[in-house]
Formats: structure tokens, C-alpha cells, sequence
């Protein structure tokens, strides 16, 4: 009985019988739309944050592509699912190369549940005209190397 009044009064003060737990935490439209595309403004201002706070994440006394990845992932953890971004490694080099040509740290975002990646250049500028990774990097980028699995492994690197 107390259930049906309190369900009454909801309803009544215009919340309906659906309304998500007051606990729940809010998610933006976009994550629950998923709309992620190029020159898209979530993934933008996730850009424009990571930006702002990146720092030595790894004390390596370096900012590079690992910070600004684990900063972006930070960042997207907090607006979107964290299922739907992951770090990746690109690493390849030529026979014989002593260095190589490839050896960065991204991330990729889910344009769908359980559907394709958008890959992500994490210290590209949120004003630039693109962001992903083949824009980025060109020719010099080249997916069949990428490692993926990595998103573990820095997280746990992080330091502060």
C-alpha cells in the first residue's frame, strides 16, 4: 500500500513511474544517443579538458602521448561509459630499423554499442580540423600495428 502512494505522488508531481534512481548519476544526451563523429563537440571538450589538465601522469618527466591518453581517458571516464574508450599502442618499425617508425600511445571511442571505433588523437588540438589518428599522423600510422589491451596496464602506471 505505502508503495502504491508513494508511486502515486510521483506520478502526480510529474516524475512518471520511470523515473532512474536519485542516486543514479546523469548521463548527457550524446551518450545516450551515440553520435561520436568527427568534429563532434563531446568529444571536443573532452579534448579541450585533457588539455587543460594534462600533467606527468607516468613521473617520467615527459609529457607525451601516454599522459595525454591516460588524461583523455580520465576526462571521458567521467561524461561517458568507460567501456567505450580504450587505450591503444601503435608500434612498428622497418627490418633492420634500429628505431621506430611508430611507437605511440591513443585512444579509441565506441561510435555504437558493440559496434565500430573512432581512434583518437589525444594531443591533437580541440579546434583543429580533425582529430582522428589517420588524419593525424598520415601515412606514418598504420592500423594493422595496432596493440590493444593496454588500457590496464597504463592506468595502473598512473601516479598521480
Amino acid at each position: 500500500m505505502k508503495k502504491i502512494v508513494l508511486m502515486l505522488i510521483a506520478l502526480v508531481a510529474g516524475y512518471g513511474f520511470l523515473m532512474p534512481p536519485i542516486h543514479a548519476k546523469p548521463q548527457p544526451a550524446s551518450y545516450l544517443r551515440y553520435d561520436y563523429y568527427e568534429n563532434d563537440g563531446e568529444i571536443r571538450s573532452i579534448l579541450r579538458i585533457t588539455h587543460r589538465n594534462v600533467h606527468d601522469c607516468d613521473l617520467d618527466g615527459k609529457v607525451n602521448c601516454c599522459d595525454y591518453s591516460m588524461q583523455f581517458k580520465k576526462e571521458w571516464d567521467k561524461m561517458f561509459s568507460p567501456y567505450d574508450c580504450e587505450l591503444v599502442r601503435n608500434y612498428w618499425k622497418k627490418a633492420g630499423a634500429k628505431k621506430p617508425v611508430m611507437n605511440h600511445l591513443f585512444v579509441r571511442v565506441r561510435l555504437t554499442p558493440g559496434g565500430k571505433w573512432l581512434y583518437v588523437e589525444p594531443q591533437a588540438k580541440y579546434d583543429s580540423s580533425s582529430y582522428k589518428m589517420e588524419d593525424y599522423w598520415g601515412k606514418r600510422y598504420n592500423s594493422r600495428y595496432n596493440q590493444y589491451g593496454e588500457t590496464t596496464y597504463w592506468l595502473n602506471t598512473w601516479r598521480r
